[in-house]
C-alpha cells in the first residue's frame, strides 16, 4: 500500500492510525476539559454520556487514569 507517494507496511499503518487517534482523543480531551462536553453535543445528554464512556475506556486501556477519574467527574456533573 502507497501513502503519501511512499509504500507502507500494514505495521507501518496500524503504527500511523494509531498516532492520529491518540492525537485526535488528546484534543477531544481538551476541549471537553476546558469547555464542557455539552460544546461537543449540546443539548444531547445521552450523546454525551456515550462520548465520556468512550473517552473513559480509550483512557483505560492506555493506563491514563487520571483522565479516566477527570472524566467520570463530568460525566457525573452531566
Amino acid at each position: 500500500m502507497y501513502m503519501n507517494g511512499r509504500e507502507i507496511s500494514l505495521s507501518g499503518l496500524d503504527k500511523f492510525t494509531q498516532r492520529v487517534l491518540t492525537v485526535l482523543v488528546d484534543e477531544l480531551y481538551t476541549k471537553i476539559t476546558t469547555d464542557g462536553v455539552s460544546a461537543v453535543f449540546p443539548d444531547d445528554p445521552s450523546e454525551q454520556h456515550k462520548l465520556i464512556g468512550v473517552m473513559t475506556k480509550y483512557y483505560e486501556d492506555r493506563e491514563q487514569y487520571e483522565r479516566c477519574a477527570v472524566l467520570h467527574k463530568l460525566n457525573v456533573i452531566n
